[in-house]
């Protein structure tokens, strides 16, 4: 008895999902054909590829090799001067700070 009782359970509960699913459910729009058909994109054609050769062509100089002599001796008178400059620098600086560091040590520390 109870497999029957069992049985019809099942059998109302399934009918009842059945019915409960068909009305419960949101209608569905109806896909609608259009009159134009979708147009179908179209492949490219394929670039070539160049081929470039590259060719070992020495570039023509605008220089000549006395105009790089010249250029090295104008840049070392430049750089004697420039030497020459913060030697005499430092050295009025010197002449300068000496005598205020004598008497400036004379007065701390000789007494």
């Amino acid at each position: 008895m109870t497999k029957d009782l069992t049985s019809i359970v099942k059998t109302v509960y399934f009918v009842s999902l059945t019915h409960l699913h068909k009305t419960q459910l949101m209608p569905v729009a109806k896909k609608t054909t259009s009159a134009t058909t979708r147009k179908r994109r179209t492949r490219k054609a394929p670039v070539k590829q160049v081929k470039t050769v590259e060719t070992n062509v020495r570039p023509s100089t605008l220089l000549k090799s006395t105009d790089y002599l010249n250029d090295i001796k104008i840049r070392w008178s430049i750089h004697t001067y420039e030497v020459n400059a913060l030697v005499n620098d430092i050295k009025w600086s010197y002449n300068q700070v000496s005598n205020y560091v004598i008497k400036v040590y004379q007065a701390e520390f000789v007494k």
